[in-house]
């Protein structure tokens, strides 16, 4: 879609292709509004593919991507997901310039929040290329991760997470794939903050590679980072810190 709106409320829309939000140049404002019924992709959703696009599911929608979900996917990329109420599924989550230096923000405040075994990629660039930046904040509900997390790959790229309030949790389902927060050259933040959780079953990996960055605060009374299997590296050839303040633990 390359200007305008679609607005779902109910019925279904199936694609057994790509689709994308942003896609060339024009207008900006094109946007998605789910707020009932079905949206399936077989492949994938770009959204702000090559400028600003935005997806929003409300309500009683559901949006199931087989493939890939990518926001700010080029250079003038700049992708918004907003998750407030539904469910929503998509096996691999990229934000923020998997194939040029784009930008992507995912909020998620309600619903339910699925993503599978392609895993979680914020600010991370594909072949170490750089400059992308990504965020994901959670404040409203547990985000189910089957897969990989990159949080800032490449120099010059930045990814965060934030987690954030006694509702907010990311919680790693597989307990097989490693995290890795700044990663080969670039920067990484994970946030978890007034009663977050974060819950990861492998490797931690704070700084991993030559000039990367990797920062993990745990700050507030009930929040928490629990660490399972595997170890948790603080600066593997980059710059670690890991802080525990305020009753966090």
């Amino acid at each position: 879609q390359t200007g305008g709106a679609v607005q779902l409320s109910n019925g279904g829309f199936a694609s057994n292709g790509w689709m994308a939000i942003g896609l060339g140049s024009g207008a900006a404002g094109s946007k998605y509004d789910i707020s009932g019924g079905s949206l399936t992709s077989d492949l994938g959703v770009e959204i702000g593919a090559d400028r600003a696009g935005e997806f929003n599911l409300s309500g009683t929608g559901v949006v199931n991507v087989s493939g890939t979900t990518a926001l700010g996917v080029r250079a003038g990329g700049d992708g918004l997901l907003n998750v407030s109420g539904g469910d929503f599924t998509t096996g691999t989550l990229i934000v923020g310039g998997p194939q040029g230096p784009g930008n992507g923000v995912v909020n998620y405040t309600g619903g339910t929040f699925s993503i599978g075994a392609g895993g979680l990629y914020v600010g991370s660039r594909q072949n170490d290329n750089g400059g992308s930046t990504g965020a994901v904040n959670i404040t409203g509900g547990s985000v189910s991760l089957g897969g990989w997390t990159e949080i800032g790959r490449g120099p010059g790229s930045l990814g965060t997470v934030n987690i954030d309030g006694p509702l907010a949790a990311l919680n790693d389902t597989i307990g097989s794939q490693d995290m890795q927060i700044g990663y080969n050259g670039g920067t990484g933040v994970l946030n978890v903050k007034n009663g977050g959780q974060m819950n990861q079953n492998w490797w931690i990996n704070l700084g991993r590679g030559a000039g990367s960055t990797g920062t993990v605060t745990v700050d507030g009374l009930g929040s928490q980072l629990t660490h399972g299997n595997g170890r948790l590296v603080v600066g593997e050839d980059g710059t670690g810190t890991l802080t525990v303040s305020n009753g966090g633990k």
